[in-house]
């Protein structure tokens, strides 16, 4: 079959392409960026935009979607307007079957933004005279998803944050069996026209979920840290601003409500169970690198800011708290004097702030450490040459750059593309 996949570099997005690829299928990405065929949901909200990618497809699978708000990506933007301008399309075009990935929980009269807006969408498709079926996932975890990333830190931390006692009721679905009935769905034309909530086997605790993560990973004995509801939606809510980790605020009142569905109607429609959180987690042991990547999780944006911290210090120390006859003499002492001593001093310091400033936002920040390593090398090698005293000065200003330069190339590996997820 011909198959576009929407959200297709997203989290569930990318598992689906790979699986329905392997049955033989025809999948044509669809995103932002690197997918083969470029699309926009902060755009894209006119049929006439989705038509002439519909066309000729046996099977449209919306996978795309966004957890929280940024700049342009609104939930009104990416989870109503273009959906809705995408169904039409389908309509128009005569595509075969519609199969829409949101989330458990999703209401057009909820009062969190996050499901109603999927909710709406839900609807919307489901009033359509098309041949659609919508599977509502809890939590899904797996390799390469964000929920996944950030629950596995939780996990790995020397005390482990809990909302409270820990005893929020989750039932998280492994990504291969939410993928596993978006395959059959596809292949088989069933189910027709049905909501299901595609959940895991059993609830688990949120307690339980961190604990077994723990264990799995191998982190040590397990050690719980009760944090107040209040103080806890407060740090998600700055974590989510910070852009740190992949939550906000109302999520934490979401998982005070539970995320639970029964799993008989999934069962029903499909023939077969999903499996539980604690089976899935024992198909497969961890490896040294996911027990890396989860204590380093909470250790990236803390670099970052540290970094940032260095420069933009540095430059106001050197333009506004630093005699400055002691610099301009400094930089005399390597024969810079005079308007081009002045120049050098600010300019470079202003430099400083911009970059790290830039650093602290997190814009571009690859680019932006490379400049920075480049700015660091030149200034240790030209200052090294010039000023070979710097060398044996007690406190160390060319060689504490060595590890500056170490940790900022770090960050360089550590700071990956960032991607859409959907109903992670």
């Amino acid at each position: 079959m011909r198959i576009l996949l929407t959200g297709s570099t997203g989290f569930v997005g990318r598992h689906l392409e790979r699986a329905l690829r392997e049955r033989g299928h025809e999948v044509v990405g669809c995103a932002r960026g690197a997918a083969p065929v470029h699309c926009d949901f902060t755009r894209d909200h006119r049929p006439e935009d989705w038509l002439g990618r519909v066309t000729g497809m046996d099977v449209v699978i919306n996978a795309a979607g966004i957890a929280r708000e940024q700049g342009a990506q609104s939930f009104a933007a990416l989870h109503e307007r273009a959906p809705a301008a995408l169904f039409t399309a389908c309509e128009q075009a005569g595509v075969g079957r519609v199969i829409q990935i949101s989330v458990l929980g999703a209401d057009p009269a909820a009062d969190d933004p996050w499901l109603r807006s999927r909710g709406r969408s839900d609807a919307d498709l489901a009033a359509r005279p098309l041949d659609w079926l919508i599977l509502r996932p809890s939590i899904v975890h797996g390799e390469g998803g964000a929920s996944t990333g950030f629950l596995r830190a939780l996990a790995a931390l020397p005390w482990v944050p809990l909302v409270g006692d820990g005893g929020q009721m989750l039932q998280p679905v492994h990504v291969d069996d939410l993928v596993r009935a978006v395959v059959q769905a596809v292949e088989c034309g069933e189910p027709r026209r049905q909501v299901l909530d595609c959940v895991g086997a059993e609830p688990v605790t949120l307690a339980r979920v961190l604990a077994r993560w723990r264990a799995w990973l191998g982190a040590g004995r397990w050690r719980a840290l009760p944090v107040a509801p209040r103080l806890a939606r407060a740090g998600a809510a700055l974590a989510g601003r910070l852009h740190v980790a992949p939550v906000n605020g109302s999520m934490v009142d979401l998982l005070r409500r539970g995320s639970t569905a029964p799993v008989e109607p999934f069962e029903r429609a499909f023939g077969w169970r999903p499996r539980g959180f604690a089976g899935a987690l024992a198909a497969r042991p961890s490896s040294e690198a996911e027990l890396w990547h989860a204590r380093l999780y909470g250790l990236r944006p803390l670099l970052r800011f540290a970094l940032a911290f260095v420069w933009i210090w540095t430059g106001l120390v050197s333009a506004l708290l630093h005699p400055p006859q002691a610099s301009l003499d400094l930089l005399a002492s390597a024969g810079l004097t005079a308007a081009p001593a002045v120049t050098a001093l600010y300019g470079l310091a202003l430099v400083d702030v911009l970059l790290g400033l830039a650093l602290l936002a997190g814009w571009r920040v690859r680019e932006v450490a490379w400049i920075q390593v480049v700015m660091m090398a030149g200034y240790t090698l030209g200052a090294g040459l010039l000023l070979p005293q710097l060398w044996i000065d007690p406190f160390g200003p060319l060689s504490k750059n060595l590890p500056l330069i170490v940790a900022t190339l770090m960050l360089i590996a550590m700071e990956g593309p960032r991607r859409c997820s959907t109903s992670d």
